[in-house]
């Protein structure tokens, strides 16, 4: 299979960025938010997937989420339990342009 870039998959990733060539654009555990409904926000960057597995770090939860590439998601522990998020569900991620890093 073709390994396709992350704007490829998703259509368009915003980020703060002027480049236009190739770029690797990694965007850090931390600065992914979840939810189960879409949401106004003014976060640019948003995909709905599935969770595919989860597991518990100790004060945070690590979710992988699938969105046509994975992301993996570190969410506090409380958050992931309020949430009730679970293998399956589907959910939104989001992050900033800003959380976007270019190399």
């Amino acid at each position: 299979m073709e390994n396709k870039g992350l704007t490829e998959i998703l259509g368009q990733v915003f980020t703060t960025s002027s480049r236009k060539d190739k770029l690797i654009v990694p965007v850090w555990p931390e600065d992914i938010f979840i939810s189960q409904k879409r949401v106004k926000t003014s976060t640019r960057n948003m995909f709905k997937g599935s969770v595919i597995s989860m597991k518990n770090l100790g004060t945070v939860v690590r979710v992988d989420i699938d969105v046509g590439k994975d992301f993996k998601v570190n969410v506090p522990q409380q958050a992931s339990d309020d949430l009730g998020i679970t293998i399956g569900s589907e959910v939104y991620l989001m992050f900033k342009a800003a959380a976007v890093h270019v190399f």
